[in-house]
C-alpha cells in the first residue's frame, strides 16, 4: 500500500481500520530503507535523524511555499493521520517531547486540528497544529524553527538540527509512517537502488488531468504527460525544457535534480518568457529573488529554441534580471 492507497481521510477509526498500528522505527531501519526527504533537496533522512541533539520536538513542514507544488496540501487534506503516524514514529525514535505540524495561514490548518483531536494516542507525545504566514520563505527549515521558537522568521542563523528541532517534509513523514508498518525491503521495491521508495508528483497546466499523483522515482516524465509546448520541471526555483526534452526526462533526483517534484506544461506557442517574467516578479515580491537565476537561464535557452523550430512567435530577448536584485 502506497501513499494514495493509505489516504483514508480525517477519520481516525477509518486510518486505522485501513492501515493497522505501526511498529516503532529505528536508526537502522530508516537507513536500510534507503529513504531520502522529499521536501526538495533529497537528503538521506536516516542521516537527518541521526543529526539531532537532545530531540525536544518534531516538525511536520506542510508550508508548501510554492504556488505550483500541491503534494503535501493534498496529504494533510486526504491522509492527515498518515503524516502524524509518521512524525510520531520519528518522535518516539528521538524522544522528543512533541509534534508540530506546521501549515500556511488561511489554510486546513481548523480543519486538520479537529482532525487530529480525535486520535487515539495516549502513549505518543502530544500533536498540535500550527499555522504560519503564507509566504514563500516562510516554510525554509531556519524561518520555521525561529518563529515556532517564538521569533522573527529571518532571526538569527543556526541549525534546528543543533537545537532539538527535527524538520520533516509531510510526505517524508508519511513514508516513514509505512516504512513502519511494511519495513524497509518493501519500501525500497519501487523507485531506483540510490532513491527507493515513490514520490508525489503535481501536474499543471496543460495537462488532460491536472492535479497529484504518485509514482515511483525514475519514472519518465513521458509516462504522465507527452508535452509539445514547454515544460517547467521544478517549480519556481525549477527549471524550463523543450516539449521534446521534457518527454526524455526521468524524475529522478540524481538526474534531474529540483526542488519541487511539480511538472507544470504550457500549451505550444505560449511564451515562456511571459511567464517567467510574472515569476521573477513573484518571487521578488516574496524577497527570494536571489533564486531566480537557474529559471531564467533555462527560460532563454527554450525560448530561443522554440523560436528557431517556429514555435513561437519571433521575440527580442528582454531583461529577466530585475528579480534576482531584490
Amino acid at each position: 500500500m502506497r501513499l494514495t492507497e493509505a489516504a483514508a481521510g480525517h477519520g481516525w477509526r477509518d486510518h486505522r481500520d485501513l492501515l493497522g498500528p505501526a511498529r516503532d522505527l529505528t536508526f537502522a531501519e530508516v537507513e536500510r530503507s534507503g529513504l531520502r526527504g522529499r521536501g526538495g533537496f533529497w537528503t538521506p533522512t536516516a542521516a537527518r535523524l541521526r543529526a539531532v541533539r537532545r530531540c525536544h520536538t518534531v516538525v511536520v513542514n506542510g508550508m508548501e511555499g510554492d504556488p505550483l507544488s500541491a503534494k503535501d496540501t493534498w496529504l494533510l487534506r486526504h491522509a492527515p493521520h498518515l503524516v502524524v503516524d509518521g512524525a510520531v514514529a520519528a518522535a518516539r525514535l528521538l524522544g522528543a517531547r512533541e509534534v508540530v505540524v506546521a501549515v500556511p495561514v488561511g489554510g486546513d490548518g481548523p480543519s486538520l486540528t479537529e482532525a487530529l483531536a480525535g486520535r487515539d494516542g495516549s502513549q505518543d507525545p502530544p500533536v498540535r497544529v500550527a499555522e504560519g504566514p503564507a509566504a514563500y520563505l516562510a516554510g525554509e527549515d531556519t524561518a520555521l524553527v525561529a518563529r515556532l521558537r517564538g521569533g522573527p522568521a529571518g532571526s538569527g542563523a543556526f541549525l534546528p538540527s543543533d537545537d532539538g528541532w527535527y524538520v520533516a517534509n509531510a510526505e517524508t513523514c508519511a513514508h516513514l509512517a509505512l516504512i513502519a508498518r511494511h519495513g524497509a525491503t518493501w519500501f525500497r521495491g519501487q523507485g531506483t537502488a540510490a532513491a527507493p521508495g515513490t514520490m508525489l508528483v503535481t501536474l499543471g497546466g496543460s495537462v488532460p488531468r491536472p492535479g497529484v499523483v504518485e509514482v515511483p522515482v525514475g519514472t519518465p516524465l513521458a509516462r504522465l504527460a507527452h508535452p509539445a509546448g514547454p515544460v517547467l520541471v521544478g517549480g519556481h526555483r525549477g527549471r524550463w525544457l523543450t516539449g521534446e526534452a521534457a518527454r526524455n526526462v526521468n524524475l529522478d533526483p540524481d538526474v534531474m535534480p529540483v526542488d519541487t517534484a511539480c511538472v507544470t506544461v504550457l500549451p505550444v506557442g505560449a511564451s515562456v518568457l511571459e511567464r517567467t517574467r510574472e515569476m521573477t516578479e513573484w518571487l521578488a515580491a516574496e524577497g527570494a529573488g536571489a533564486v531566480v537565476s537557474r529559471l531564467v537561464a533555462s527560460a532563454l535557452t527554450v525560448a530561443a529554441k522554440e523560436q528557431a523550430r517556429g514555435f513561437a512567435e519571433p521575440f527580442a530577448f528582454p531583461d529577466l534580471s530585475f528579480g534576482a536584485a531584490a
